[in-house]
């Protein structure tokens, strides 16, 4: 009798859930209910695995499954995993979204409230803190509250061209009320954005020695500098009045006062301008005035000089320079976290300190599903990874505090190790980047350049925000380059900001790979460098809102391509660019950078306004910069109260000279890896295949026409001499804008522009800004 009953009761469960259109999940919730909204379930998985059961059984419902997830915070010790078998269908979508209203966190870490942190221990404030600071310190012991596990801080190099340490999983890190707080460093965050969020020591000199090292399995010799100098040091520019505020003088004396050897870790940019490494400190001479490294900053025998002077660097990980609001420190011996409180402490106010070694929601060949209105945030690696399967979206979700990027889209690359094959390229790497950019931009073992990451196909980002990342916004990868077959894979209608934390070059918004892939009606802004960087081809960036980009990098652009001919087909239209670039010196910032070879960019209907500041001609800083390259076509765009415009390289037989040579240096990127004088690529490119087939410089040409310059300083330059100028209009009286005061730049059907430049066809302005929402202060401080 007990056992007919108890099945009776178990039929009547699965009846329902055969049925079932939607589960509920809540965090006092049972995994043993029936996942109504009366007896939700506690965990995610609970309902992702009835929804298997209902793809098994052939019954799943017409018009779709919804997970309703209940408001709360849901502590994550492992990813919440997601596979073909967790598939919906093609307009009946699987849907795991936020009830409206509520909000619901996915924390890969511990919640810590207030009440739990007290004040330092005196004896430790008197051997290490600044006297000014001892009575705002607090301390939590992070074992009472389960963890053990700190992490250690690494050895990183991120450059455009990638390296395996570009996208390194974090130590643990903390977060306070959602905010990303700062490891206690010198100098200081500089809380305006203005002044790039970031403290400065300029141009401290680098020592060179020689030591013979290796970069790559070809043992290439190498110049090591196991030091910096703070001595001697030459200003970062002679002009007194574009100096920037300097702490190398401070220096000697500030740090006789850190207890070292210690955890202590210097970073910047140690090898170039626009590049980040970061690298432990061993010991300071205070007689030399030198920094010796644990292990010296590695540079290629040809990028190497005797000495090196590097800029925007800082000393971090520093218990002593616990000063300011917002810091903090782990000691990793007693598991003790001290806090300097942010301004907006209060007995209400919850740290976040992040412990999982994966990312959060990972999908892996499932299709049709959506996460909507979540929160993910706190973890050492990423957000969400999708790799494979199709029509997978992040819908109004909020990514946050993350320790390498927001989301990636696509596997990543793990290279090879040293002393490795020629034919050993390496492996997919899952839910990390590893050394992908690295494949992509040079190859590994000059191979691999067309590497498909698997992103499948019409999968994104749909809508809400990612901040506070560590490494970068969205990797977007998708479509395969050896055929051109496009995956139409999507950023659209987002917020991605600081997206720089650990590394504060190449770091973007968004890196877009593959073919056919679209970044569209987007505000992407607060970068130290840049914001969006292009490999692949024929991708479209249009209807964005652009600002505040490389604001403490050099020789770089907000927008970026670079090293490969074969990356043709890409428009960059009706984007709004502004207030972009370093100020206050002459650092070879651009809004758009086309560099070293790449080719076949077509800019139009885009608005560039206060691009750069200060302009030292003939070849500095510019809003668009073209090196080296050919078949741009730069059409019908605005540029307003710029210093610079356009330098695009010279079609002469300098030029060509130029462009061979390399031309010939990479030719396994264009006849290897892929095949540009063939199918696909002649015909989808035929106007590309005469130039890279020319013999001499006649073929050579950029298109640099119907453009209007308002109020710019510097109109079309090239290196060395004007180039062949197109039709375009230069103009230092206002052009009939609808309202340049209150920010809107749409020319006025009356505007003299289309008389004098008949060509000119309106630009849409409406459609390019984020509709006021960048004066949000919670969008500029820090």
């Amino acid at each position: 009798m007990k056992y007919s009953l108890t099945s009776t009761v178990l039929l009547l469960v699965t009846l329902a859930l055969l049925h079932a259109t939607e589960f509920h999940v809540a965090p006092n919730g049972n995994d043993a209910n029936v996942g109504t909204s009366g007896k939700p379930f506690a965990s995610l998985e609970r309902a992702r695995d009835e929804i298997r059961k209902l793809n098994v059984t052939g019954a799943y419902p017409k018009d779709g499954v919804t997970v309703w997830v209940h408001g709360g915070v849901y502590l994550r010790d492992r990813s919440f995993d997601l596979d073909a078998r967790d598939s919906g269908q093609a307009g009946a979508p699987v849907v795991y979204a936020a009830v409206p209203g509520e909000t619901v966190r996915l924390v890969g870490g511990k919640v810590i409230p207030a009440a739990a942190f007290k004040p330092a221990n005196p004896a430790f404030c008197a051997a290490v803190i600044d006297p000014a600071a001892r009575s705002h310190i607090l301390q939590v012991s992070l074992k009472d509250f389960g963890v053990t596990d700190y992490g250690e801080i690494q050895e990183m190099f991120a450059v455009d061209f990638g390296s395996a340490t570009h996208y390194l999983p974090a130590p643990l890190e903390l977060a306070v009320d959602g905010r990303s707080m700062t490891l206690a460093r010198w100098p200081n965050l500089v809380d305006d954005p203005a002044k790039a969020r970031l403290g400065y020591i300029d141009a401290v000199r680098a020592v060179c020695r020689y030591i013979e090292g290796t970069t790559n399995p070809k043992t290439e010799p190498t110049k090591d500098y196991p030091t910096i100098s703070f001595k001697d040091v030459k200003r970062l520019h002679s002009d007194f009045d574009v100096m920037e505020p300097s702490h190398t003088e401070a220096a000697p004396a500030r740090i006789p006062r850190w207890h070292l050897p210690g955890d202590v870790w210097f970073g910047g940019g140690l090898v170039q301008g626009y590049s980040y490494s970061q690298h432990r400190v061993e010991s300071f001479d205070a007689n030399t005035w030198e920094v010796k490294f644990v292990s010296p900053v590695k540079v290629w025998a040809t990028w190497g000089y005797k000495t090196m002077e590097v800029d925007q660097t800082f000393f971090f990980n520093v218990p002593e320079e616990l000063d300011a609001p917002g810091e903090y420190y782990v000691d990793r011996k007693q598991g003790i976290l001290y806090l300097y409180p942010p301004k907006t402490w209060n007995a209400q106010s919850e740290a976040t300190v992040s412990v999982l070694n994966d990312v959060i929601v990972a999908l892996e060949g499932c299709s049709h599903v959506r996460l909507r209105g979540l929160v993910l945030e706190s973890t050492r690696t990423s957000g969400a990874y999708i790799e494979g399967g199709e029509d997978n979206v992040l819908e109004n979700c909020t990514v946050r505090n993350t320790g390498v990027v927001g989301v990636q889209i696509g596997f990543g690359w793990q290279e090879p190790p040293k002393g490795a094959p020629r034919n050993n390229i390496g492996v997919p790497l899952k839910r990390l980047p590893g050394a992908y950019r690295h494949s992509l931009s040079t190859g590994i073992n000059s191979q691999g350049t067309a590497l498909n990451r698997n992103g499948g196909k019409n999968n994104g980002v749909d809508g809400g925000k990612i901040y506070d990342t560590g490494c970068g916004g969205v990797l977007l990868g998708g479509g395969d380059r050896k055929t051109l077959e496009p995956a139409g894979n999507f950023v659209r209608n987002a917020e991605i900001f600081r997206t720089d934390r650990r590394i504060n070059r190449y770091a973007e918004a968004v890196v877009v790979d593959g073919v056919g892939n679209r970044i569209s009606q987007n505000y992407l802004h607060d970068n130290l460098g840049g914001i969006l960087y292009i490999h692949g081809n024929d991708q479209v960036i249009e209807y964005n809102e652009i600002s505040r980009a490389v604001l403490a990098s050099e020789d770089c652009g907000a927008i970026e391509i670079r090293q490969n001919v074969s990356q043709l087909g890409h428009r960059i239209r009706f984007n709004y660019l502004h207030d972009i670039g370093r100020t206050n010196v002459n650092a070879a910032t651009r809004a758009i950078y086309c560099d070293n070879h790449s080719c076949g960019v077509e800019v139009s209907g885009n608005v560039f306004q206060r691009i750069g500041g200060r302009s030292i001609d003939p070849y500095s800083r510019c809003t668009i910069s073209i090196n080296n390259g050919y078949c741009h076509r730069v059409t019908n765009n605005l540029f307003i109260d710029n210093t610079t415009t356009i330098t695009p390289w010279d079609c002469d037989a300098k030029g060509y000279a130029a462009w061979v040579g390399p031309l010939k240096a990479r030719a396994w990127m264009s006849e290897k890896d892929v095949d540009v004088t063939k199918p696909p690529y002649s015909t989808r490119y035929p106007e590309f295949l005469k130039v890279y087939m020319a013999k001499d410089e006649t073929a050579l040409w950029n298109e640099i026409s119907n453009n209007v310059f308002v109020n710019c300083s510097h109109y079309v330059k090239s290196t060395n001499k004007p180039v062949h100028m197109f039709p375009n209009l230069w103009l230092d009286e206002d052009p009939g804008f609808v309202d340049k005061a209150g920010g809107d730049l749409t020319l006025r059907p009356d505007s003299p522009v289309f008389q004098k430049l008949p060509g000119f066809q309106p630009i849409p302005f409406e459609k390019m800004r984020w509709a006021g929402k960048h004066l949000s202060s919670e969008n500029i401080k820090q």
